[in-house]
């Protein structure tokens, strides 16, 4: 902050004696954003039970049409129209036969671009299995696993440009399906009459 910057907030009665520096949000930018959704799902008879089959596919893009080039980098554009995977789909098996159910998915998520990084990381397919008991009406044991392969996405020194120490983190903060890699459960729930 410059001393004319403290000169104009004390002439408006603020004490700014120990402001370093501030954010405040502004318009100076315009967007267009545009996409499809499309959600299909149907069941299917088969292996002696029911599987529920379903395809959630999403596209969106998002382009900085206007821009105060002072205020807003090329970095921060890049962020604004790429900082998170522009095509994403999953596509589920949910499979009951008798007292047990059965689950499969495959989630994909696009490239993204991380600003502080500096670099595009990307695309990732991942794939998360449950199996569930029903002992009786109130009661089911459920075991699972989330990302079963351990994807964690593209190293920092291997997709952006700032070296992995400055930041301390070996992938990128901003991945859309996190960076811990798998995760397994195990879950008993019981239904309350």
């Amino acid at each position: 902050m410059t001393p004319a910057d403290l000169a104009t907030l004390t002439n408006q009665g603020i004490d700014a004696s120990d402001i370093s520096e501030f954010r405040f949000f502004t318009n100076q930018f315009e967007t267009d954003t545009s996409g499809i959704d499309v959600v299909v799902s149907t069941d299917t008879e088969w292996l002696n039970g029911i599987t529920n089959w379903q395809l959630a596919f999403n596209i969106t893009t998002t382009e900085v049409v206007d821009r105060d080039p002072t205020l807003f980098d090329n970095d921060r554009v890049l962020l604004i129209q790429d900082g998170t995977p522009g095509t994403r789909w999953n596509f589920t098996a949910n499979h009951n036969i008798n007292q047990w159910r059965l689950l499969a998915r495959i989630n994909y998520y696009g490239d993204f671009y991380d600003n502080e990084a500096g670099g595009c990381f990307d695309d990732a397919l991942l794939l998360d299995l449950e199996a569930a008991y029903t002992l009786d009406e109130n009661m089911t044991f459920t075991v699972g696993a989330r990302n079963v392969a351990d994807e964690q996405g593209c190293s920092t020194s291997s997709c952006g440009t700032t070296p992995p120490s400055a930041l301390g983190l070996p992938y990128s903060q901003f991945s859309p399906f996190g960076f811990n890699g798998a995760f397994y459960y195990a879950r008993f729930t019981y239904n309350l009459d």
